[in-house]
Formats: structure tokens, sequence, C-alpha cells
């Protein structure tokens, strides 16, 4: 009787704490590029960290956790980049960011949340990959 209700108790602490290991869940916050994959003349690309420091590149997220998107980039492969007002929202391994302006201009990435890392995936119509990046939680903006 008392094992029950000690596992009810975790339980309930565990939901009302808003404690969700879904990924979804776990996208709010500040996040930082710092590896990234992108196909240009039918040539995959990468950039690992110390390459994207030394050519001053960078792309920032902070997902809020009312659904508003900050970003900052200078990468050359920039989605949303003319957006004044971003939204974000999640559907299964999707995130698809839009404008909250102009509803037709929305872009959608496959996403993996493992500890402290995002991973983004964006393909075009032929399946080649627009952008692949991977990005650490900070506590910084």
């Amino acid at each position: 009787m008392k094992r029950t209700s000690v596992f009810a108790a975790l339980i309930q602490w565990i939901t009302s704490a808003g404690l969700s290991f879904r990924p979804s869940r776990q996208i709010p916050g500040k996040w930082k590029l710092y590896e990234y994959y992108t196909e240009k003349d039918n040539e995959l690309i990468n950039l690992k960290e110390e390459q994207i420091v030394k050519c001053r590149q960078y792309w920032e997220l902070y997902f809020e956790t009312n659904g508003q998107l900050e970003q900052k980039t200078n990468l050359p492969v920039v989605f949303l980049s003319k957006a004044k007002r971003v939204k974000w929202h999640t559907s299964r391994n999707y995130i698809k960011l839009m404008d909250a302006d102009e509803r037709d201009q929305k872009v959608d990435f496959q996403y993996a949340v493992a500890g402290e890392n995002l991973k983004l995936l964006k393909k075009d119509e032929k399946g080649r990959i627009e952008f692949f990046g991977f990005f650490r939680k900070t506590r910084q903006f």
C-alpha cells in the first residue's frame, strides 16, 4: 500500500514540476551552432566548430516557451532571415519555424534532442541536405 502511494507521489511531482523527457519540452532555451553540413553544387560540405569560429560564422537560437523564436545568424544557409517575428512549434519529429506576419513563409526541420544537443535537418525537394546542424544548449545569448 505504501509503495503505491510513494510511486503516485513521484509521478505527481514529475508532472507538476514540468519535468518532461519529451524532446519538444527540452527545446525551449538558448542554443548555439557548433557544427553543420550543407550541400552545395552536389558536394557535401562539413564545417566543424573550429572552422565555424575561424570563419566567424554563427547561428544562435532562442526558443521561448511562448512559441516565439529569436535568432542571430550570418550563415550562408539562412532561413527566415527577413522575418521580424518568428514563431515555432513541434509536431512529431518536426519543428516548424514560421514568419508570424506572413503565414506562408515557413520552414520545416526534422529535429532531435539528445541531452544538451539539438540536431536540425532540412532537405530540399530532391532529398539533398540544405542544412544539418548541431547546436549546444547555452546559458548566454
